[in-house]
């Protein structure tokens, strides 16, 4: 599980300002507050692109049904970008900050709370 965990903040450091590693390892533990395992799965073989449940369960040998739902309950977790154009509704992996972290205002809790702030506080 840790190795996924780690996986995880490998992608998200290369999406959009980054995620980069701390001596504490209190990057990992922010995640894993965030995310669950299936999600953290899911997450780090999608493309920076915006792409239909179907699309990425095509890709990625799953079924449609459950991706389109895991994607959404994500979303919705604002673990995930979505966009909606006429029918079709796409998504795409959101950086941590000007992302995930902006989203996360109404599921903050004193833990989450001080694992971000001791990430801030971190020198990179």
């Amino acid at each position: 599980m840790q190795d996924l965990y780690k996986r995880l903040r490998e992608r998200m450091d290369d999406l959009g300002t980054g995620y980069p590693p701390t001596e504490s390892g209190v990057e990992i533990r922010i995640l894993k507050k965030l995310f669950t395992e299936e999600e953290a799965e899911l997450f780090v073989h999608l493309t920076p692109l915006l792409e239909t449940p179907e699309e990425a369960a095509k890709r990625l040998g799953r079924q449609p049904e459950q991706t389109a739902e895991l994607m959404n309950r994500m979303a919705q977790k604002g673990l995930l970008f979505r966009h909606r154009k006429g029918d079709t509704v796409s998504f795409a992996p959101m950086p941590y900050v000007a992302g995930i972290f902006d989203q996360q205002v109404s599921i903050m809790d004193r833990e989450l709370a001080l694992a971000m702030d001791e990430y801030y506080d971190t020198e990179l």
